[in-house]
């Protein structure tokens, strides 16, 4: 695309942006040029050209700001006909959960990285997460919980893998300093789509899939860490990659702690939580020790032996009835036998 044709491309998108943020503007209007630019944005990202797009072709700057005024317009019954309920809808939030896929998961090559949402304004990107885990129908909560979990575990592999090794290529050069920007700008869209997920599925096995996987990783990592700290005294990486799980593991035992099923998550992160107590940083002992000291563990136990319990009378019961049910059938093939004989 020549120069003149992008920098027509970029002065519409201006325009647009402008028009979204115009009280004015009708409703309905906005909302049908917010599907077209939705179905746009698919199709482009879809595209298997889209590993060729340089750093222009996407703007995230301009992108987001009308991402977010959309669905506060399509969420609205302001300048919508009455006729046209949730339901019609539907095809809209489909494609905003898409591109909510898109933002959070940037492209697989690495060089497109620093093209993609997570080198914009994470609080841009944070504002898009809320948005759409307050807006969307309670009908699509699990599509949105799925890429909110892939937000997450993607961003946070992002922060803790991402090295300059891997950055360096003929067309893009990245310092010390853009990375370090890179994994800040990552764990912050970590903290959007895990906090996000605990907002809006507090009590999901999902979130405590997902937590069970980073406490395990954060585990893992400084145990394989321990291992080979003698022969990586100097490496750098390793030493941001153990930075990494730290803030990772704080973070999701902050989270879990102001979750209403608090006690139920912390029993079924208990052994991570445990071995996290003797991890390196005291900051992260001190939180995980703070979620297991919100478990009544003398209660637990007491109510696990007291359904063990209910449990072996039931059993005795059932024993009980199957003997006396086996007894009634061999009383009763018996009275049938005798009347086959006359007796």
């Amino acid at each position: 695309i020549s120069i003149a044709s992008r920098s027509l491309e970029f002065e519409c998108a201006k325009v647009v942006a402008e028009l979204f943020m115009d009280e004015s503007v009708d409703s309905l209007a906005k909302l049908h040029v917010f599907e077209a630019i939705l179905a746009s944005f698919i199709e482009m990202r879809a595209s298997e050209k889209v590993t060729k797009v340089d750093e222009g072709a996407l703007r995230y700057d301009l992108f987001l700001p009308i991402f977010c005024k959309g669905l506060e317009v399509v969420s609205s019954d302001c300048g919508i006909p009455q006729g046209d309920g949730d339901e019609n809808n539907d095809g809209i939030w489909v494609k905003v959960i898409s591109v909510l896929s898109y933002i959070l998961i940037p492209y697989n090559d690495d060089s497109k990285w620093r093209t993609s949402s997570y080198a914009t304004d994470p609080q841009e990107v944070e504002a898009v997460i809320n948005l759409c885990v307050e807006k969307l129908p309670a009908k699509f909560n699990e599509d949105v919980g799925s890429v909110l979990i892939k937000g997450a575990e993607n961003s946070a592999k992002i922060s803790r893998d991402c090295r300059a090794s891997d950055m360096d290529d003929s067309t893009i050069t990245m310092n010390n300093e853009d990375l370090s920007t890179l994994r800040r700008n990552c764990l912050k869209v970590f903290q959007a789509c895990f906090g996000g997920l605990c907002n809006s599925q507090p009590t999901s096995l999902m979130l405590i899939s997902l937590s069970e996987t980073l406490l395990k990783g954060a585990v893992d990592g400084a145990a394989q860490t321990a291992s080979m700290k003698e022969h990586n005294k100097n490496d750098f990486d390793a030493r941001i990659r153990t930075d990494i799980d730290v803030e990772v593991a704080l973070f999701v035992c902050e989270s879990i702690r102001k979750l209403p099923n608090l006690e139920e998550v912390a029993i079924s992160l208990f052994p991570w939580l445990c071995k996290l107590t003797r991890s390196d940083s005291a900051a992260l002992r001190t939180e995980a020790g703070a979620v297991l000291s919100s478990v009544d563990l003398v209660g637990v136990i007491e109510r696990a032996q007291e359904a063990e319990a209910r449990a072996a009378i039931a059993e005795k019961r059932y024993e009980k009835l199957l003997a006396e049910a086996n007894a009634i059938k061999e009383e009763n093939d018996e009275l049938k036998r005798q009347a086959m004989l006359g007796i």
